[in-house]
């Protein structure tokens, strides 16, 4: 926890303090498209943390569901793919231009709340 806490504030520190090097800026017609420079430590922060995601929950909650039986395995299935598609969708909202495929990957994000919140739940 407190490793992700340092790289989390050397994050934010990097965003907020050199801005214009860890975005790309591009106008296209009426929309200004942001998104991460690949160079910059801020997109190789970012790709650890979706992996590191992916690995600890999305990867995680699949071994816990396999482990467990009834409402358990299904509430840890809904939660792995939940964070699953939070990892596909935001590694794929930073890299995609807007446009029609910008519709699909926010849609995926609201998929992925839905599934989280019916991991959550109470039964």
């Amino acid at each position: 926890m407190v490793v992700y806490s340092i790289l989390g504030i050397i994050f934010e520190l990097f965003l907020f303090l050199d801005t214009n090097n860890a975005f790309t800026f591009t106008l296209n017609e009426d929309v200004i498209d942001s998104s991460f420079n690949r160079t910059h430590p801020t997109f190789i922060l970012i790709v650890l943390f979706l992996i590191s995601n992916l690995i600890f929950e999305g990867i995680g909650f699949a071994i816990k569901a396999k482990q467990a039986s009834g409402d358990i395995k299904k509430k840890f299935m809904f939660l792995s793919l939940g964070f699953t598609i939070f990892v596909i969708c935001g590694a794929l909202d930073s890299l995609v231009a807007p446009g029609i495929w910008l519709i699909l990957i926010r849609t995926g994000m609201i998929i992925y709340a839905w599934l989280i919140y019916l991991g959550l739940k109470p039964s």
